[in-house]
């Protein structure tokens, strides 16, 4: 089903070039994306693959159009965007790849095609709707774009889910504005927001259109220079895809004339995707953290998938987006920034290591003993804000004794994910979430719970029980006791019954059972 109005601009105010950023710190610098990015999707239209039902890189019409192909009529666009592998429409193709360079065109329709689409132009569009999307990122296409009258070429992003809004306009032209370089937001409804700017030589040489969507912040860059910037929404929260493509005519760019010079081409060099690594205000935290004892050496990564050694304990490894294995010798720092890095140590015995994870999927393998594992807020000295937390799924044997890990989520809001060792947890500033899947084959305890701000999120616990109840205190399956140290101890009865076995699931120190309320400090639904 074609949703509510894409792309289609109203008349309202807009966030024209803005030249200075105040204090805000960027993510990712289009500049320097080997230090600031993880390149997630990259084309470089050698060739291109189009999505046949089955398999292919790129869509050739919106998610819901059907294999015929398909417009957005709810624009009262007049192009119809081909389908290469549908028969009837086969004898058109708009698709042509050459020296790394994926053309475009668009045209008038023959009285045969018109006959079948019902549309008086052809025209392609790309999409990733098959094949790629994520939340949060940069992205950027290398294109020379058409001039003429009607003629409206954009790279954009739309949800996976299918619904509308949002959506993130990286760029859009108007054929007869060809120095016009226009950026739009579409949320709550169908609020718009972003820039204009003039960026000349469009349609007379390739130029970078790119956006670097953050949580916070929406930046809008052309030719690596930030141009525009517009706080994230708070809907604009879920996996998009990217779409690419060379409409022709509709309300706002008006319909093509005897100017108009057809056929119009949208030539595209590449189209690539990034995600964030931590900043450099964050690796300096990391520096600054008290590690005992200090580290000596660093051993650094790339971005692509190294082995990285150290013949030396107190070694620094720095993972910087690969998918790294790395071994060290004791008393080392490991800095991990995908799920799929590997930490091993050849001996134990020398001392305790400290896993700085900037991933929330990170597992720690199950050789590895003697752990600190920290959190790391997305940019501890910018103050309170939404964390990156660690997800831990181990359990940590050797010789049957189950070891524990420490997890230190410094600044920002936190999530913590214990694992069934017995964790230490602490929070640090913001307002954090400690997280319980399973029940621990020993409790650890958390260090800093703030009652009224902090979580204690049990869902997980009593999903797997089978728990349907309303208020499991009542029912004697979540027991609240003070222990001799000020704090309680959090336990769990599968019986129900007030004298049956208990399981210690953690304790919160310095937190007294009275102070602790269901829904707000305890979560269990």
């Amino acid at each position: 089903m074609l949703q509510p109005v894409f792309r289609q601009v109203l008349c309202v105010p807009l966030f024209v070039l803005i030249v200075g950023f105040g204090d805000y710190t960027m993510l990712i610098d289009p500049k320097n994306l080997s230090s600031t990015a993880v390149l997630t999707f990259d084309d470089e239209f050698n060739s291109i693959s189009i999505w046949n039902g089955t398999s292919g890189t790129w869509d050739s019409a919106y998610p819901w159009s059907g294999p015929s192909g398909g417009t957005n009529g709810a624009n009262h666009e007049l192009e119809w965007y081909i389908n290469p592998y549908y028969g009837p429409t086969s004898a058109v193709n708009p698709f042509s790849v050459s020296n790394g360079i994926l053309t475009i065109e668009a045209k008038p329709a023959s009285p045969e095609i018109q006959a079948i689409t019902g549309y008086p132009y052809t025209s392609g569009m790309i999409t990733t709707y098959h094949s790629f999307a994520q939340t949060y990122g940069y992205f950027e296409m290398r294109a020379e774009l058409p001039a003429g009258q009607g003629v409206w070429p954009a790279f954009w992003l739309l949800p996976t889910d299918q619904t509308w809004p949002p959506e993130i306009d990286i760029m859009e032209m108007l054929g007869n504005l060809p120095t016009t370089l226009q950026m739009f937001i579409h949320y709550d409804g169908n609020q718009v927001a972003g820039g204009v700017v003039e960026a000349p030589g469009m349609t007379t040489g390739f130029h970078k259109y790119g956006v670097d969507w953050e949580k916070d912040y929406i930046t809008w860059y052309f030719d690596g220079t930030a141009v525009a910037r517009q706080a994230t929404p708070p809907d604009m929260n879920k996996p998009m895809y990217m779409l690419a493509d060379l409409a022709i005519g509709g309300d706002w760019p008006g319909s093509p004339d005897s100017t108009t010079p057809f056929p119009a081409h949208m030539q595209i060099d590449y189209i690539r995707a990034y995600k964030a690594l931590p900043t450099t205000p964050i690796i300096q935290a990391l520096f600054d953290l008290p590690l005992t004892p200090p580290t000596t050496h660093l051993v650094q990564g790339n971005s692509r998938n190294n082995v990285l050694t150290s013949s030396s304990p107190n070694t620094f490894f720095d993972s910087w987006g690969g998918n790294d294995t790395m071994t060290g010798l004791g008393n080392d720092v490991f800095l991990i920034y995908t799920d799929r890095c590997v930490v091993n140590e050849s001996l134990y015995s020398l001392g305790i290591d400290t896993v700085l994870s900037a991933t929330r999927n990170f597992t720690l393998p199950k050789n590895v003993e003697n752990i600190t594992l920290v959190g790391i807020g997305k940019n501890p000295s910018a103050g309170p804000q939404t964390g990156i937390g660690n997800e831990l799924d181990n359990l940590m044997t050797s010789n049957s004794t189950i070891f524990g890990n420490s997890m230190n989520g410094l600044a920002g809001n936190d999530e913590l994910i214990a694992g069934k060792g017995a964790d230490v947890l602490t929070g640090g500033a913001g307002i954090d979430d400690f997280v319980y899947k399973a029940l621990p084959y020993r409790a650890g305890h958390i260090t800093d719970f703030t009652v009224g701000t902090d979580l204690l999120d049990l869902r997980g616990i009593f999903k797997t029980a089978g728990y349907a109840g309303t208020d499991p205190i009542a029912d004697h399956h979540l027991i609240l006791a003070a222990n001799s140290s000020g704090g309680t101890g959090v336990y769990y009865d599968p019986s129900g019954n007030p004298n049956g076995p208990k399981t210690l699931i953690t304790t919160l120190d310095h937190v007294q059972p009275s102070a602790l309320h269901l829904q707000a400090d305890i979560w269990f639904k």
